[in-house]
C-alpha cells in the first residue's frame, strides 16, 4: 500500500535541487559573456565587493597619514585585507601597496544610572604605491 505522503517528498526535494542549480548556471554564463567588471567585484564567496568599505575615516591622524600616501576607511566587520585592496583599486582607480586592519572594540558608556557599549567599528589604512594619489572631493 502507498502513501500519498511519499510522494509530495521526493517533489519537494527535486524542487529545492532545482534552485540550488540555477544561481551556478548563471554564474557560468556571466563568465562566458566576458562580463569582466561582475567577475571583479565578486569574491569566492559570492559576497559583491560593494559591502566592503562604508566611507572615508576623517580625524587629525588620518589627515596626517595621507600626505604619507596612506588613507584610512571605514570598513564592514566581515571585510578582509584582500578584498578592501580590490575594492580600493577598483574604486579609486589606483594601485595599493599594502593594507592594515585594526578592530577598534566597543567602549562601555554611563548617562546617570544607565549603562551600555558604544559600537565598536573596522578601519582600514591603505598605503598606495608612489606616484598614485586619492582625489579628495571638496564640499
Amino acid at each position: 500500500m502507498k502513501f500519498p505522503i511519499f510522494g509530495q517528498k521526493k517533489k519537494v526535494e527535486k524542487k529545492k535541487e532545482a534552485k540550488k542549480a540555477a544561481p551556478v548556471k548563471k554564474a557560468l554564463v556571466a563568465k562566458e559573456t566576458g562580463e569582466k567588471k561582475n567577475e571583479l567585484l565578486q569574491t569566492k564567496k559570492g559576497v559583491f565587493l560593494h559591502n566592503i568599505l562604508k566611507y572615508p575615516y576623517v580625524s587629525e591622524k588620518a589627515s596626517r597619514l595621507s600626505a604619507m600616501n596612506q588613507y584610512v576607511f571605514k570598513v564592514y566587520e566581515n571585510a578582509n585585507k584582500n578584498e578592501i585592496k580590490k575594492q580600493i583599486a577598483l574604486r579609486y582607480d589606483v594601485e595599493v601597496k599594502d593594507v592594515k586592519i585594526i578592530n577598534v572594540p566597543g567602549k562601555r558608556r554611563e548617562i546617570g544610572r544607565h549603562s551600555g557599549f558604544k559600537a565598536g567599528y573596522k578601519k582600514a589604512i591603505v598605503i598606495l604605491k608612489p606616484g598614485n594619489v586619492i582625489e579628495q572631493s571638496k564640499p
